[in-house]
């Protein structure tokens, strides 16, 4: 018997790490909800008797309490070198000399 490959593969997901964010301490056994952002760090199979077990993990970057769309508040991505357009403003500071004018020194060498 040939396995078949599925249209969409399928896989289970472990979560490393623990939230940044604080949360009320519950009760054992108490059911909670959570919204989680994270980051797919890795994937893995496992060949088990029944077929082969497939997980993801995910690093934790956001949690929030419920089912919220607040997880995406103040999510833009810190800005890199590229993200801005190049100034035209390209004043050299008073300390820069041009090329070819070196250092003064005072014993007049």
């Amino acid at each position: 018997m040939t396995e078949q490959n599925p249209l969409i593969e399928e896989a289970h997901v472990k979560f490393a790490g623990s939230s940044a964010e604080m949360f009320e301490m519950e009760e054992v056994d108490t059911k909670v909800v959570f919204t989680v952002m994270g980051t797919i760090k890795g994937d893995s199979r496992e060949k088990q008797t029944n077929g082969v077990k497939r997980t993801m993990t995910v690093s934790i970057t956001k949690v929030v309490r419920g089912v919220s769309e607040a997880i995406y508040e103040g999510d833009e991505e810190d800005p890199s070198l590229f993200d801005s357009e190049p100034s035209d403003d390209h004043e050299s500071p008073s300390n820069v000399v041009g090329i070819g004018q070196g250092p003064q020194f005072s014993a007049g060498d």
